[in-house]
């Protein structure tokens, strides 16, 4: 908005960071013409601004990848519509890929939607029965040890958010730090060419996510 636009042109700030907005896919009303700048994911949409994100469609067929070598078989994936769409839904496109070149018979659908939680996953499992399940968080690992299944004994789980203090779960560790500073990078570049408002043509910096 107009006040806060004024209030960083008076300190002399040129320089905005937009960092992942609340909502799943959001926009933010603002006077962009006299600043640089980056958004951190894919949450905000309007406008299209240079952004600097994790590489999810990378980092999900990383997991998979692991998993197979861990031996698993039925693999599953339990994420949220706001998580998914958070990733501009390259969680669930990356599975679906790796679905295709498996038989029919072991293609376990997503565990998603407007019921997704702890009632709908319990079902889930027990239809389908995945040997791991890949979800976002710790929600359904809870989940899965609420139905009274030994983890990682009777079932695997891998996390596609593994925070950096986190030691209970295997997963993608995001790299976050790194995709911050990727985007720093956007805002001095457009800084040093004299570049401000929002591109015409918007750049998106993809980091790789490991696998702990």
């Amino acid at each position: 908005n107009e006040r806060v636009s004024r209030m960083l042109r008076t300190r002399a700030i040129r320089g905005v960071i937009v960092a992942p907005l609340p909502e799943s896919r959001g926009e933010v009303a603002f006077d962009w013409a006299p600043f640089a700048s980056a958004a951190l994911g894919h949450s905000l949409v309007r406008p299209v601004l240079n952004r600097a994100v994790n590489h999810q469609y990378h980092a999900i067929a990383l997991a998979l990848r692991e998993i197979e070598r861990l031996g698993y078989g039925r693999v599953g994936l339990s994420v949220s519509d706001w998580f998914n769409a958070r990733a501009d839904y390259n969680w669930s496109a990356g599975y679906l890929v790796w679905q295709q070149r498996l038989p029919r018979r072991a293609r376990l659908p997503i565990h998603t939607g407007d019921s997704w939680g702890e009632a709908s996953f319990a079902i889930w499992v027990r239809r389908h029965a995945p040997e791991v399940v890949i979800g976002s968080g710790t929600h359904p690992l809870d989940w899965l040890r609420n139905m009274g299944l030994e983890v990682p004994g009777e079932t695997g789980y891998a996390n596609l958010d593994v925070q950096a203090d986190e030691a209970e779960t295997s997963g993608i560790v995001q790299n976050s730090t790194q995709v911050g500073a990727a985007a720093v990078d956007l805002v001095i570049e457009q800084l040093v060419r004299g570049e401000r408002g929002v591109p015409p043509v918007h750049k998106t910096v993809l980091i790789e996510g490991d696998w702990r």
